[in-house]
Protein backbone atom coordinates (compact mmCIF):
# COMPACT_ATOMS: atom_id res chain seq x y z
CA UNK A 1 0.00 0.00 0.00
CA UNK A 2 1.33 3.44 -0.87
CA UNK A 3 2.00 6.02 1.82
CA UNK A 4 1.21 9.72 1.81
CA UNK A 5 3.88 11.93 3.35
CA UNK A 6 2.77 15.32 4.71
CA UNK A 7 5.35 17.96 5.68
CA UNK A 8 4.34 21.26 7.30
CA UNK A 9 5.42 23.37 10.24
CA UNK A 10 8.68 21.46 10.57
CA UNK A 11 6.82 18.19 11.18
CA UNK A 12 6.52 15.09 9.02
CA UNK A 13 3.50 12.79 9.07
CA UNK A 14 3.02 9.47 7.25
CA UNK A 15 -0.35 8.02 6.26
CA UNK A 16 -1.27 4.77 4.61
CA UNK A 17 -3.42 5.31 1.48
CA UNK A 18 -6.45 3.17 0.73
CA UNK A 19 -8.00 3.06 -2.74
CA UNK A 20 -10.63 5.78 -3.12
CA UNK A 21 -10.92 9.53 -2.76
CA UNK A 22 -10.07 11.97 0.03
CA UNK A 23 -10.16 15.75 0.27
CA UNK A 24 -7.28 17.99 1.34
CA UNK A 25 -7.79 21.41 2.91
CA UNK A 26 -7.77 23.58 6.00
CA UNK A 27 -11.47 23.20 6.83
CA UNK A 28 -12.84 20.70 9.30
CA UNK A 29 -14.78 19.05 6.49
CA UNK A 30 -11.52 18.02 4.77
CA UNK A 31 -10.49 14.36 5.10
CA UNK A 32 -6.84 15.37 5.41
CA UNK A 33 -6.60 18.68 7.25
CA UNK A 34 -3.63 21.02 6.74
CA UNK A 35 -2.80 23.96 8.99
CA UNK A 36 -0.33 25.82 6.77
CA UNK A 37 -0.91 29.27 5.29
CA UNK A 38 -2.29 29.48 1.77
CA UNK A 39 -4.49 26.37 2.04
CA UNK A 40 -8.20 26.75 1.17
CA UNK A 41 -10.91 25.01 3.20
CA UNK A 42 -11.14 22.37 0.47
CA UNK A 43 -8.05 22.86 -1.67
CA UNK A 44 -7.89 19.63 -3.67
CA UNK A 45 -9.07 16.04 -3.95
CA UNK A 46 -6.65 13.09 -3.94
CA UNK A 47 -7.74 9.96 -5.81
CA UNK A 48 -5.85 6.69 -5.36
CA UNK A 49 -6.86 4.07 -7.93
CA UNK A 50 -5.00 1.15 -9.50
CA UNK A 51 -1.78 2.27 -7.81
CA UNK A 52 -1.97 5.77 -9.35
CA UNK A 53 -2.36 8.96 -7.31
CA UNK A 54 -4.21 11.84 -9.00
CA UNK A 55 -4.53 15.33 -7.49
CA UNK A 56 -7.51 17.47 -8.55
CA UNK A 57 -7.24 21.13 -7.39
CA UNK A 58 -10.51 22.90 -6.62
CA UNK A 59 -11.54 25.78 -8.89
CA UNK A 60 -10.33 29.20 -7.77
CA UNK A 61 -7.72 28.03 -5.27
CA UNK A 62 -4.00 28.78 -5.38
CA UNK A 63 -2.27 26.50 -7.93
CA UNK A 64 -0.39 23.47 -6.64
CA UNK A 65 3.30 23.43 -7.57
CA UNK A 66 5.30 20.33 -8.51
CA UNK A 67 8.91 20.76 -9.52
CA UNK A 68 8.46 24.46 -10.25
CA UNK A 69 5.35 23.96 -12.43
CA UNK A 70 1.95 25.27 -11.33
CA UNK A 71 -1.08 23.00 -11.66
CA UNK A 72 -4.67 24.28 -11.65
CA UNK A 73 -6.08 21.14 -13.29
CA UNK A 74 -5.87 17.44 -12.39
CA UNK A 75 -2.41 15.84 -12.52
CA UNK A 76 -0.72 12.60 -11.47
CA UNK A 77 1.63 12.68 -8.48
CA UNK A 78 4.33 10.04 -8.90
CA UNK A 79 6.69 8.48 -6.37
CA UNK A 80 9.62 10.79 -5.62
CA UNK A 81 7.78 14.00 -6.55
CA UNK A 82 6.44 16.45 -3.95
CA UNK A 83 3.51 18.86 -4.36
CA UNK A 84 3.35 22.22 -2.58
CA UNK A 85 -0.13 23.13 -1.30
CA UNK A 86 0.20 26.54 0.32
CA UNK A 87 2.93 26.18 2.96
CA UNK A 88 2.60 22.39 3.13
CA UNK A 89 4.18 19.69 0.98
CA UNK A 90 2.83 16.23 0.20
CA UNK A 91 4.54 13.32 -1.54
CA UNK A 92 3.97 9.64 -2.26
CA UNK A 93 6.15 6.83 -0.98
CA UNK A 94 5.92 3.23 -2.10
CA UNK A 95 5.56 0.91 0.89
CA UNK A 96 7.96 -1.98 1.34
CA UNK A 97 6.84 -4.74 -0.94
CA UNK A 98 5.75 -2.45 -3.77
CA UNK A 99 7.77 -1.66 -6.88
CA UNK A 100 8.93 1.95 -6.91
CA UNK A 101 8.96 3.89 -10.14
CA UNK A 102 12.21 3.40 -12.00
CA UNK A 103 13.43 0.44 -9.91
CA UNK A 104 13.33 -3.32 -10.20
CA UNK A 105 12.85 -6.01 -7.56
CA UNK A 106 13.64 -9.67 -7.73
CA UNK A 107 10.88 -12.18 -7.04
CA UNK A 108 10.86 -13.77 -3.56
CA UNK A 109 12.37 -17.20 -3.26
CA UNK A 110 9.81 -19.96 -3.17
CA UNK A 111 9.43 -22.30 -0.24
CA UNK A 112 9.64 -19.63 2.47
CA UNK A 113 6.73 -18.83 4.76
CA UNK A 114 5.95 -15.23 5.73
CA UNK A 115 7.82 -13.83 8.69
CA UNK A 116 6.18 -13.43 12.05
CA UNK A 117 3.57 -10.68 11.96
CA UNK A 118 2.92 -11.12 8.20
CA UNK A 119 -0.01 -12.82 6.47
CA UNK A 120 -0.39 -14.26 3.02
CA UNK A 121 -3.13 -13.26 0.60
CA UNK A 122 -5.08 -10.00 0.52
CA UNK A 123 -5.59 -7.78 3.53
CA UNK A 124 -8.93 -7.42 5.21
CA UNK A 125 -10.97 -4.70 3.47
CA UNK A 126 -11.29 -1.38 5.27
CA UNK A 127 -14.24 0.95 5.61
CA UNK A 128 -15.88 1.92 2.30
CA UNK A 129 -15.12 5.60 2.76
CA UNK A 130 -11.48 6.12 1.80
CA UNK A 131 -9.48 7.96 4.43
CA UNK A 132 -5.82 8.46 5.14
CA UNK A 133 -4.88 6.48 8.27
CA UNK A 134 -1.80 6.94 10.44
CA UNK A 135 0.98 4.47 9.65
CA UNK A 136 1.55 2.39 12.78
CA UNK A 137 3.45 -0.53 11.26
CA UNK A 138 5.50 -2.46 13.83
CA UNK A 139 9.21 -3.01 13.62
CA UNK A 140 10.18 -6.46 12.16
CA UNK A 141 10.91 -9.25 14.64
CA UNK A 142 14.41 -10.71 14.83
CA UNK A 143 15.27 -14.40 14.52
CA UNK A 144 17.71 -16.47 16.46
CA UNK A 145 20.15 -18.34 14.32
CA UNK A 146 21.74 -21.65 15.10
CA UNK A 147 25.48 -21.55 15.49
CA UNK A 148 27.46 -23.07 12.66
CA UNK A 149 31.08 -24.14 12.36
CA UNK A 150 33.34 -21.13 12.00
CA UNK A 151 35.09 -20.20 8.75
CA UNK A 152 38.67 -18.89 8.65
CA UNK A 153 38.69 -15.08 9.07
CA UNK A 154 40.91 -14.41 6.04
CA UNK A 155 38.53 -16.31 3.78
CA UNK A 156 35.53 -14.42 5.14
CA UNK A 157 37.23 -11.06 4.57
CA UNK A 158 38.28 -11.99 1.05
CA UNK A 159 34.88 -13.21 0.04
CA UNK A 160 33.28 -10.16 1.67
CA UNK A 161 35.46 -7.68 -0.20
CA UNK A 162 34.94 -9.45 -3.50
CA UNK A 163 31.19 -9.61 -3.02
CA UNK A 164 31.03 -5.95 -2.03
CA UNK A 165 32.94 -4.96 -5.17
CA UNK A 166 30.51 -6.91 -7.38
CA UNK A 167 27.49 -5.42 -5.63
CA UNK A 168 28.85 -1.89 -6.01
CA UNK A 169 29.46 -2.44 -9.71
CA UNK A 170 25.96 -3.78 -10.23
CA UNK A 171 24.39 -0.94 -8.24
CA UNK A 172 26.40 1.65 -10.14
CA UNK A 173 25.26 0.25 -13.46
CA UNK A 174 21.64 0.01 -12.30
CA UNK A 175 21.60 3.59 -10.98
CA UNK A 176 23.05 4.94 -14.20
CA UNK A 177 20.55 3.09 -16.37
CA UNK A 178 17.47 3.77 -14.24
CA UNK A 179 18.04 7.51 -14.16
CA UNK A 180 17.55 7.82 -17.93
CA UNK A 181 14.12 7.30 -19.48
CA UNK A 182 14.31 5.28 -22.65
CA UNK A 183 12.45 6.90 -25.56
CA UNK A 184 9.74 4.70 -27.06
CA UNK A 185 7.53 6.33 -29.73
CA UNK A 186 4.82 3.73 -29.17
CA UNK A 187 4.91 4.39 -25.42
CA UNK A 188 4.54 8.13 -25.97
CA UNK A 189 1.66 7.48 -28.36
CA UNK A 190 -0.11 5.41 -25.71
CA UNK A 191 0.30 8.13 -23.09
CA UNK A 192 -0.95 10.81 -25.47
CA UNK A 193 -4.02 8.79 -26.45
CA UNK A 194 -4.81 8.14 -22.78
CA UNK A 195 -4.49 11.82 -21.87
CA UNK A 196 -6.53 12.83 -24.91
CA UNK A 197 -9.41 10.67 -23.65
CA UNK A 198 -9.31 12.49 -20.32
CA UNK A 199 -8.94 15.95 -21.84
CA UNK A 200 -5.52 16.44 -20.23
CA UNK A 201 -4.12 18.81 -22.85
CA UNK A 202 -1.34 20.08 -20.62
CA UNK A 203 -0.24 16.49 -20.08
CA UNK A 204 -0.24 15.87 -23.82
CA UNK A 205 1.90 18.93 -24.50
CA UNK A 206 4.27 17.89 -21.71
CA UNK A 207 4.69 14.44 -23.30
CA UNK A 208 5.23 16.07 -26.70
CA UNK A 209 8.08 18.12 -25.22
CA UNK A 210 9.76 14.81 -24.42
CA UNK A 211 9.08 13.66 -27.98
CA UNK A 212 10.65 16.84 -29.39
CA UNK A 213 13.81 16.19 -27.35
CA UNK A 214 14.13 12.87 -29.19
CA UNK A 215 12.90 14.05 -32.58
CA UNK A 216 16.09 12.94 -34.32
CA UNK A 217 15.20 9.30 -33.58
CA UNK A 218 11.76 9.52 -35.21
CA UNK A 219 10.84 8.27 -38.64
CA UNK A 220 8.96 10.54 -41.04
CA UNK A 221 5.69 8.79 -40.22
CA UNK A 222 6.17 9.26 -36.47
CA UNK A 223 7.03 12.93 -36.92
CA UNK A 224 3.86 13.48 -38.92
CA UNK A 225 1.80 11.71 -36.25
CA UNK A 226 3.23 13.68 -33.32
CA UNK A 227 3.03 17.01 -35.20
CA UNK A 228 -0.67 16.38 -35.86
CA UNK A 229 -1.30 15.51 -32.19
CA UNK A 230 0.45 18.70 -31.10
CA UNK A 231 -1.71 20.76 -33.42
CA UNK A 232 -4.87 19.04 -32.14
CA UNK A 233 -3.84 19.48 -28.47
CA UNK A 234 -3.09 23.18 -28.90
CA UNK A 235 -6.41 23.74 -30.64
CA UNK A 236 -8.33 21.82 -27.96
CA UNK A 237 -6.52 23.68 -25.18
CA UNK A 238 -7.36 27.01 -26.81
CA UNK A 239 -11.04 26.01 -26.97
CA UNK A 240 -11.01 25.00 -23.31
CA UNK A 241 -9.44 28.33 -22.35
CA UNK A 242 -11.99 30.19 -24.47
CA UNK A 243 -14.80 28.36 -22.73
CA UNK A 244 -13.39 29.29 -19.30
CA UNK A 245 -12.96 32.91 -20.35
CA UNK A 246 -16.46 33.16 -21.78
CA UNK A 247 -17.88 31.60 -18.61
CA UNK A 248 -16.43 34.53 -16.67
CA UNK A 249 -17.77 36.87 -19.34
CA UNK A 250 -21.27 35.47 -18.97
CA UNK A 251 -21.33 36.45 -15.29
CA UNK A 252 -20.25 39.98 -16.17
CA UNK A 253 -22.78 40.16 -19.01
CA UNK A 254 -25.58 39.20 -16.64
CA UNK A 255 -24.77 41.79 -13.95
CA UNK A 256 -23.12 44.65 -15.85
CA UNK A 257 -25.20 44.67 -19.04
CA UNK A 258 -28.43 42.67 -19.00
CA UNK A 259 -29.46 43.66 -15.47
CA UNK A 260 -28.42 47.29 -16.01
CA UNK A 261 -30.46 47.52 -19.21
CA UNK A 262 -33.62 46.17 -17.60
CA UNK A 263 -33.26 48.37 -14.48
CA UNK A 264 -32.01 51.75 -15.73
CA UNK A 265 -32.97 52.17 -19.37
CA UNK A 266 -36.74 52.05 -19.11
CA UNK A 267 -36.96 55.83 -19.45
CA UNK A 268 -34.38 56.00 -22.26
CA UNK A 269 -32.46 58.85 -20.59
CA UNK A 270 -29.09 60.06 -21.82
CA UNK A 271 -26.82 59.57 -18.73
CA UNK A 272 -27.88 55.93 -18.33
CA UNK A 273 -27.59 55.22 -22.05
CA UNK A 274 -24.04 56.63 -22.16
CA UNK A 275 -22.91 54.38 -19.29
CA UNK A 276 -24.59 51.38 -20.92
CA UNK A 277 -22.85 51.83 -24.27
CA UNK A 278 -19.47 52.32 -22.58
CA UNK A 279 -19.99 49.06 -20.72
CA UNK A 280 -20.84 47.31 -23.98
CA UNK A 281 -17.63 48.61 -25.56
CA UNK A 282 -15.55 47.30 -22.61
CA UNK A 283 -17.29 43.93 -22.74
CA UNK A 284 -16.57 43.57 -26.46
CA UNK A 285 -12.91 44.37 -25.83
CA UNK A 286 -12.57 41.86 -22.97
CA UNK A 287 -14.60 39.03 -24.54
CA UNK A 288 -14.29 39.33 -28.33
CA UNK A 289 -15.62 35.80 -28.96
CA UNK A 290 -18.50 35.74 -26.50
CA UNK A 291 -21.82 34.37 -27.82
CA UNK A 292 -23.72 37.45 -26.57
CA UNK A 293 -21.95 39.90 -28.88
CA UNK A 294 -24.93 39.93 -31.27
CA UNK A 295 -27.10 41.17 -28.41
CA UNK A 296 -24.48 43.85 -27.69
CA UNK A 297 -24.58 44.98 -31.34
CA UNK A 298 -28.36 45.33 -31.28
CA UNK A 299 -28.30 47.34 -28.04
CA UNK A 300 -25.52 49.61 -29.34
CA UNK A 301 -27.64 50.52 -32.37
CA UNK A 302 -30.78 50.92 -30.29
CA UNK A 303 -29.30 53.41 -27.79
CA UNK A 304 -26.76 55.24 -29.97
CA UNK A 305 -29.05 58.19 -30.72
CA UNK A 306 -30.04 58.53 -27.07
CA UNK A 307 -26.49 58.33 -25.66
CA UNK A 308 -24.82 60.69 -28.17
CA UNK A 309 -21.33 59.54 -27.18
CA UNK A 310 -19.86 61.83 -29.84
CA UNK A 311 -20.81 64.82 -27.65
CA UNK A 312 -18.96 66.04 -24.56
CA UNK A 313 -20.54 64.95 -21.25
CA UNK A 314 -22.63 67.31 -19.17
CA UNK A 315 -22.28 67.47 -15.40
CA UNK A 316 -25.43 65.36 -15.17
CA UNK A 317 -23.86 62.73 -17.44
CA UNK A 318 -20.66 62.77 -15.43
CA UNK A 319 -22.31 62.58 -12.02
CA UNK A 320 -24.29 59.48 -12.97
CA UNK A 321 -21.26 57.75 -14.52
CA UNK A 322 -19.10 58.41 -11.43
CA UNK A 323 -21.94 57.11 -9.29
CA UNK A 324 -22.11 53.84 -11.22
CA UNK A 325 -18.33 53.46 -11.06
CA UNK A 326 -18.23 53.81 -7.27
CA UNK A 327 -21.52 52.42 -5.95
CA UNK A 328 -20.56 48.73 -5.83
CA UNK A 329 -17.52 46.51 -5.88
CA UNK A 330 -15.24 46.58 -7.66
CA UNK A 331 -15.22 50.36 -7.34
CA UNK A 332 -13.28 52.12 -10.07
CA UNK A 333 -11.95 55.30 -8.48
CA UNK A 334 -9.17 55.49 -11.04
CA UNK A 335 -11.60 55.92 -13.92
CA UNK A 336 -13.82 58.25 -11.85
CA UNK A 337 -11.02 60.70 -11.10
CA UNK A 338 -9.80 60.60 -14.70
CA UNK A 339 -13.29 61.62 -15.88
CA UNK A 340 -13.64 64.37 -13.27
CA UNK A 341 -10.20 65.86 -13.91
CA UNK A 342 -10.79 65.78 -17.66
CA UNK A 343 -14.14 67.55 -17.20
CA UNK A 344 -12.52 70.32 -15.15
CA UNK A 345 -10.28 71.26 -18.08
CA UNK A 346 -13.22 72.85 -19.92
CA UNK A 347 -15.84 73.34 -17.19
CA UNK A 348 -16.78 76.72 -15.78
CA UNK A 349 -19.25 78.33 -13.42
CA UNK A 350 -21.60 76.07 -11.49
CA UNK A 351 -20.51 72.93 -13.32
CA UNK A 352 -16.88 73.57 -12.35
CA UNK A 353 -17.90 74.04 -8.70
CA UNK A 354 -20.00 70.86 -8.79
CA UNK A 355 -17.10 68.84 -10.24
CA UNK A 356 -14.66 70.09 -7.58
CA UNK A 357 -17.14 69.24 -4.82
CA UNK A 358 -17.56 65.74 -6.25
CA UNK A 359 -13.79 65.27 -6.38
CA UNK A 360 -13.52 66.19 -2.70
CA UNK A 361 -16.35 63.85 -1.78
CA UNK A 362 -14.82 60.93 -3.67
CA UNK A 363 -11.33 61.60 -2.25
CA UNK A 364 -12.63 61.15 1.30
CA UNK A 365 -14.76 58.17 0.29
CA UNK A 366 -11.83 56.48 -1.49
CA UNK A 367 -9.61 56.55 1.61
CA UNK A 368 -12.33 54.98 3.75
CA UNK A 369 -13.00 52.34 1.10
CA UNK A 370 -9.30 51.51 0.74
CA UNK A 371 -8.78 51.02 4.48
CA UNK A 372 -11.88 48.82 4.66
CA UNK A 373 -10.78 46.60 1.76
CA UNK A 374 -7.28 46.17 3.19
CA UNK A 375 -8.83 44.92 6.43
CA UNK A 376 -11.16 42.65 4.44
CA UNK A 377 -8.22 41.16 2.53
CA UNK A 378 -6.44 40.48 5.84
CA UNK A 379 -9.59 38.80 7.15
CA UNK A 380 -9.77 36.52 4.12
CA UNK A 381 -6.09 35.63 4.49
CA UNK A 382 -6.43 34.86 8.21
CA UNK A 383 -9.39 32.61 7.42
CA UNK A 384 -7.42 30.71 4.79
CA UNK A 385 -9.25 32.10 1.78
CA UNK A 386 -6.27 33.36 -0.25
CA UNK A 387 -8.17 33.54 -3.54
CA UNK A 388 -10.56 36.12 -2.05
CA UNK A 389 -7.65 38.05 -0.50
CA UNK A 390 -5.98 38.18 -3.92
CA UNK A 391 -9.23 39.41 -5.49
CA UNK A 392 -9.54 42.31 -3.05
CA UNK A 393 -5.91 43.40 -3.42
CA UNK A 394 -5.91 43.03 -7.20
CA UNK A 395 -8.95 45.29 -7.56
CA UNK A 396 -7.30 47.92 -5.36
CA UNK A 397 -4.15 47.90 -7.49
CA UNK A 398 -6.17 48.10 -10.70
CA UNK A 399 -8.82 50.64 -9.73
CA UNK A 400 -7.95 52.69 -6.63
CA UNK A 401 -6.32 55.49 -8.65
CA UNK A 402 -3.90 56.72 -5.97
CA UNK A 403 -0.18 55.80 -6.43
CA UNK A 404 0.57 55.37 -2.71
CA UNK A 405 -2.50 53.21 -2.10
CA UNK A 406 -1.83 51.21 -5.27
CA UNK A 407 1.75 50.43 -4.21
CA UNK A 408 0.64 49.46 -0.71
CA UNK A 409 -1.84 46.96 -2.14
CA UNK A 410 0.76 45.69 -4.63
CA UNK A 411 3.31 45.11 -1.85
CA UNK A 412 0.76 43.02 0.05
CA UNK A 413 -0.15 41.13 -3.12
CA UNK A 414 3.49 40.21 -3.70
CA UNK A 415 3.53 38.44 -0.32
CA UNK A 416 0.89 35.95 -1.46
CA UNK A 417 2.43 32.51 -2.19
CA UNK A 418 2.07 31.21 -5.77
CA UNK A 419 1.00 34.64 -7.05
CA UNK A 420 2.08 33.71 -10.58
CA UNK A 421 -0.81 31.24 -10.83
CA UNK A 422 -3.34 33.91 -9.91
CA UNK A 423 -1.83 36.33 -12.44
CA UNK A 424 -2.13 33.72 -15.20
CA UNK A 425 -5.79 33.30 -14.31
CA UNK A 426 -6.37 37.06 -14.67
CA UNK A 427 -4.37 37.05 -17.90
CA UNK A 428 -6.69 34.38 -19.31
CA UNK A 429 -10.10 35.39 -17.95
CA UNK A 430 -9.96 39.10 -16.98
CA UNK A 431 -7.79 40.79 -19.54
CA UNK A 432 -8.50 44.42 -18.63
CA UNK A 433 -7.77 43.79 -14.94
CA UNK A 434 -4.56 41.96 -15.84
CA UNK A 435 -3.44 44.87 -18.04
CA UNK A 436 -4.09 47.26 -15.14
CA UNK A 437 -2.07 45.05 -12.77
CA UNK A 438 0.83 45.04 -15.21
CA UNK A 439 0.77 48.84 -15.07
CA UNK A 440 2.28 48.55 -11.59
CA UNK A 441 6.07 48.34 -11.81
CA UNK A 442 6.56 45.86 -8.95
CA UNK A 443 3.92 43.44 -10.21
CA UNK A 444 5.21 43.66 -13.77
CA UNK A 445 8.75 42.85 -12.62
CA UNK A 446 7.40 39.85 -10.69
CA UNK A 447 5.41 38.67 -13.71
CA UNK A 448 8.43 38.90 -15.98
CA UNK A 449 10.70 37.03 -13.55
CA UNK A 450 8.11 34.24 -13.16
CA UNK A 451 7.46 33.78 -16.90
CA UNK A 452 3.92 35.16 -16.77
CA UNK A 453 4.76 37.67 -19.50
Amino acid sequence: MAKLIVEEGGKRRRFRLNPGKLTIGSGEEATLRLTSDGVARIHAALIFKDGIVTIEPEAGVAPIKVGGKSHSAAFKLTVGKSAAIGGARISIEAEEGEVKAGSSRSAPRSGHAPRAGQTSGSRTSRTSRSRASEDDSAAPLTRKRKSKPSVPTALVVGLGLGGAFIVLQLMSGWAGSSSVRAFEPMGSKGKIEEKLTGGDYKGILSELEWVDENRAELSKEWRTYFDLKKKDALAAQAEAQLFARNTTGTKIFSTQLEKFQSSYLKRNTRPEARVFLKRIAQFRSDYPRHPKLDWCDRMAVRYAEIAKLNESPTMEDLAFEVKTLTWARPRDYKKSFELLEGFLLTASGSEQSAAKALIQEKTTERKEFFDDRILQAAYYWDNKEPNKAVGELAQLVAKIGDPAMENQAADLLLKIPELDGYLRSYQRDRVSTFDALMGNGSLRAYAESNNVL
